[in-house]
């Protein structure tokens, strides 16, 4: 699996060793070093692929990354720059609750 940089610079904290916080947790992406373990969690470094009938067209470009703007990344569901949004944790880009974060690309 090639990871790539947005998830690349996360990494270099959250790698299971470095960080402080750490980001195992209910909706985890990670686990231990196994960056190719997903069960359970969501992927990250892969294409987004319109053509999946569980996927939608996506409105908020922010959310793709990669030269094409066609990659889940870590920066996808995170922006570490960005305040809380409500009592959200996670640096969440958009409130999870009732999944609506997961519906900006999920279908139901």
């Amino acid at each position: 699996m090639k990871i790539d940089e947005p998830t690349l610079l996360c990494l270099s904290c959250h790698d299971g060793v470095s960080a402080n916080i750490s980001l195992n947790g209910t909706h985890k992406v990670l686990q231990g070093y196994n960056f190719g373990e997903t069960s359970g969690n969501h992927p990250v470094s892969i294409q987004y692929n319109v053509s999946n009938k569980r996927l939608k067209n996506i409105t908020d470009k922010n959310l793709l990354k990669g030269s094409n703007n066609d990659m889940v990344e870590c920066t996808s569901c995170h922006n570490p720059h960005k305040k809380k949004i409500n009592n959200e944790v996670n640096f969440l880009r958009y409130s999870n609750k009732n999944s609506e974060l997961c519906y900006q690309c999920h279908s139901i």
